[in-house]
């Protein structure tokens, strides 16, 4: 079959999720085509994720509403998909889908995250959403989940937990030789402003744990490299779990739930965000309001953790293989023309 993923919207959250469904596609014999439009797609492998079997368009984040409405048009009208999966927003990022939806005869899902109420009711989605074959719930439970046609998966991971790295290979990627002292990475990511935080963040750790703590600083954007505290460039991260033994980030998608599949110890900032609640993914052992908190409450751990490093992580389940289970149930397990 041949799916198209719709995964439009400013972060990165969007395209690693899809990419996870969409690796999962593949290795199941489906065909992919991957649109995106954030400006960070660049700093990814993405083609190298989806192989010969899928196929990556990227859409420029300088595009204004009109263009996106534009290209999106162009492109299902051009292309022959089975099933179109939208990540997030019903209606398109620029409203687009509203109109096209009805027109086209691919099954139609929605993948249905924690929403803000605001936007469910402004734009009207509860009718909307009638539109869609399947709303697919990937590990959490938005506004709309208690539609007939909702279904639940477990969190949808990037790699698989066979895909991940032994703790000294972790390590390896993660410039640390081997040490008894506990591995703490800060993840820098989002707007200009955080990833500076984040970095200095870093800088205070380092010179505060001295001896006590590695401190490693994440970050795809090489602005944030200091000579103090160098960022290493290493995605997907969560291979390297296993060499890590605290994470300090943001409340985002992929990083909460890439923490608790792995039982990874979490300092996330609680980020404000236009559609995504970071908030009300965080537990209150995890949430703190900025750097400051996610510094003192750092130094605690390190303090109580100084010698010891974390458990063997146990299996955990990926919730792509379900969403791709029921996706290709949904369309019969074979093609069907536009």
């Amino acid at each position: 079959m041949r799916w198209c993923i719709y995964a439009l919207g400013g972060g990165l959250g969007h395209l690693v999720r899809s990419l996870g469904l969409a690796r999962a596609a593949i290795a199941r014999g489906h065909h992919v085509t991957l649109l995106a439009n954030t400006a960070s797609a660049t700093l990814l492998p993405v083609a190298k994720e989806l192989g010969s079997q899928g196929a990556f368009i990227k859409i420029p984040a300088s595009f204004d509403r009109a263009q996106v409405t534009a290209f999106i048009q162009h492109t299902l009208h051009q292309h022959t998909f089975d099933v179109l999966i939208v990540d997030t927003f019903p209606r398109g990022l620029a409203g687009e889908l509203a109109e096209l939806l009805p027109a086209l005869s691919a099954k139609k899902v929605l993948v249905h995250r924690d929403l803000n109420p605001r936007y469910v009711e402004q734009a009207n989605l509860t009718q909307l959403v009638n539109q869609y074959d399947v709303l697919l719930s990937p590990g959490e439970l938005g506004p709309l989940a208690h539609r007939n046609h909702a279904r639940f998966t477990t969190p949808w991971l990037i790699r698989d937990f066979d895909e991940l790295l032994d703790q000294s290979s972790s390590w390896e990627q993660l410039r640390i030789e081997r040490t008894d002292r506990p591995v703490i990475a800060v993840i820098a990511a989002g707007f200009p402003a955080e990833i500076q935080a984040m970095q200095t963040l870093a800088q205070r750790l380092t010179k505060a744990t001295k001896d006590r703590a590695n401190i490693r600083l994440i970050a795809l954007d090489r602005s944030a490299d200091t000579p103090d505290c160098p960022a290493i460039n290493l995605w997907p991260m969560l291979a390297t779990i296993r060499g890590i033994d605290l994470l300090i980030g943001a409340g985002g998608y992929n990083t909460v739930w890439e923490a608790r599949a792995t039982q990874t110890p979490l300092i996330a900032i609680n980020r404000t965000r236009l559609y995504d609640l970071q908030e009300s993914r965080l537990s209150d052992l995890e949430r703190v309001p900025d750097e400051s908190a996610a510094f003192n409450h750092a130094m605690i751990w390190a303090e109580t953790n100084g010698n010891q490093h974390r458990p063997e992580i146990p299996p955990y389940e990926n919730g792509v293989h379900a969403a791709v289970q029921a996706l290709t149930c949904l369309s019969g397990g074979k093609s069907s023309r536009r």
